[in-house]
């Protein structure tokens, strides 16, 4: 249940909106709902952003070196070279 403000009538608010729409919240769209905040999902996004990090790191580093001739290794803002994250 959300309410925008610390208060008593928005917090008034937010229970009557869940108490006119108890009728669609069921056990089965509880649990559906609880399942965007597993573990596995979450693992699973923070592995998606970490390959999108990597992929867009490594294309920067491709362009760089295709415009300026470059034969360096891809080298992260550290300096230190990239490893894989999935493989």
């Amino acid at each position: 249940m959300l309410f925008d403000r610390q208060t008593v009538d928005s917090i008034a608010g937010a229970i009557d909106l869940f108490e006119k729409n108890a009728v669609s919240i069921t056990p089965h769209a509880c649990r559906m709902n609880a399942t965007r905040f597993s573990e596995d999902r979450f693992d699973l996004a923070i592995l998606d952003a970490l390959g999108l990090a990597q992929s867009v790191q490594l294309a920067r580093a491709t362009e760089y070196n295709e415009l300026f001739g470059a034969e360096s290794s891809t080298r992260d803002i550290n300096g230190s070279l990239v490893e894989p994250i999935l493989q």
